[in-house]
């Protein structure tokens, strides 16, 4: 079995119900272990609801090799992206794990710490609590629900 992290994101607009509808259809795919909060993010400097975005990360299982999961999340939606995968480290220009988005954005990597935050990260050899150590803003983002509420 593979632990991986999967991040979700799409457009505010498409709320809960949204995000529950892409889950539900993944969730034959994987055992999910655990889910961040769901935050929202405002893509432009004034807030504003319909340029804003939904996020949250999940950690789960999953028998399928990193290029099958791929494949897989590519064939059914954009709106996923692998983060990390096992203490796998590739670098190619169709995936890149663990992604340096991860690490590089506070608001996802708040919502990683929550989902595994023990994970300790191949490259910088911290774990992702320890990199949440370092962050002191989280910009233009903010709480929107509880990650429970999509299950």
């Amino acid at each position: 079995m593979h632990v991986f992290l999967l991040g979700l994101s799409l457009r505010t607009t498409e709320g809960l119900p949204g995000l529950k509808r892409e889950t539900l259809e993944l969730l034959s795919i994987f055992n999910l272990i655990q889910v961040s909060s769901i935050y929202k993010r405002y893509l432009r400097l004034k807030p504003d609801d319909l340029n804003s975005e939904l996020f949250c990360i999940f950690r789960g299982r999953t028998d399928l090799d990193l290029w099958q999961l791929k494949e897989l999340l590519d064939l059914r939606s954009k709106k996923w992206k692998i983060f990390v995968f096992d203490q796998l480290v590739s670098v190619s220009p169709d995936l890149t794990v663990p992604d340096p988005v991860l690490h590089e954005d506070p608001a996802l990597l708040r919502c990683a710490a929550e989902a595994w935050g023990e994970f300790e990260h191949p490259v910088l050899g911290q774990s992702l609590n320890e990199l949440m150590r370092s962050v002191h803003s989280f910009g233009n983002v903010e709480f929107y629900a509880q990650g429970s509420e999509i299950l």
